[in-house]
């Protein structure tokens, strides 16, 4: 068979343009797959580090708050609360990396099956968190003066006596007199946390190189008002309290008393 004869049997299917879109989407189909597939896969590999990464942050907290615990119990108590979050039969890893009497280090690692496995050579993602916990045991603030920028937020004066010697004092304003220590006043306490500027003297000094506190209250909501006492029972041993008290008194003699 000649070249000519060649050129004229598949000449028709030059010119027969009918149909190659069908080529061209089966030629891409597997690429667009794959792309797809993956993108699928990540996503599921990030919902899964997210919840190891907050399994592990409370577990961490958990174990350190109970002061009550050996080191070994801190560590089976940290295992015990991450696995409250997950299947014992996830393919997922836990480890405690170090641990003391008050701090704990956490980790964890998942292999996330991918969706079309070895078909695209990679059978899984392998995500992996850390997490620590360290108890800090600073002042307890038991004054908290709010005020943004007012003068004299905290005030000692006129021969008063401040005492909280075990607890501190926090005050939020940036006003040059923020806290002030005058006229005979005394000022005592565990620590003075003051942004703005303090005058007069305070034991220990005050620290004016605090930031502020937010008000821990802001988002609480104001009980509606009620009686704290029921009227009746207050008005029952009020009037018991008065005949215990006042009645015998009141059948004495005014002459009898000397």
């Amino acid at each position: 068979m000649g070249k000519r004869n060649i050129n004229h049997i598949f000449s028709p299917y030059r010119r027969d343009t009918k149909g190659q879109f069908a080529v061209i989407f089966a030629l891409s189909a597997l690429p667009l797959l794959a792309i797809t597939t993956l993108a699928l896969d990540i996503n599921n590999a990030e919902r899964i580090r997210v919840k190891l990464a907050a399994s592990l942050d409370n577990a961490a907290l958990a174990a350190v708050l109970d002061q009550t615990l050996t080191q070994q119990e801190r560590k089976d108590f940290a295992a015990d609360y991450f696995w409250q979050f997950h299947d014992s039969q996830d393919p997922i890893e836990f480890s405690v990396l170090s641990v003391d009497d008050e701090s704990i280090k956490l980790q964890a690692q998942a292999k996330v099956a991918t969706t079309l496995g070895g078909a695209f050579s990679y059978d899984n993602i392998e995500v992996a968190e850390v997490a620590a916990s360290r108890l800090t045991k600073g002042r307890v603030v038991c004054m908290l003066a709010l005020d943004p920028e007012g003068k004299h937020s905290f005030e000692v004066s006129r021969g008063a006596s401040f005492d909280a010697d075990t607890c501190a004092v926090q005050v939020n304003s940036t006003h040059v007199e923020a806290a002030a220590v005058h006229n005979g006043g005394t000022a005592s306490a565990q620590g003075f946390c003051i942004t703005g500027g303090a005058t007069g003297q305070y034991h220990p000094f005050a620290n004016t190189e605090c930031s502020t506190i937010v008000d821990p209250y802001q988002y609480r909501r104001i009980p509606a008002p009620s009686n704290c006492i029921d009227p009746a029972i207050l008005q029952e041993t009020l009037d018991h309290w008065h005949a215990e008290v006042f009645e015998p008194y009141s059948y004495i003699d005014a002459d009898e008393i000397v």
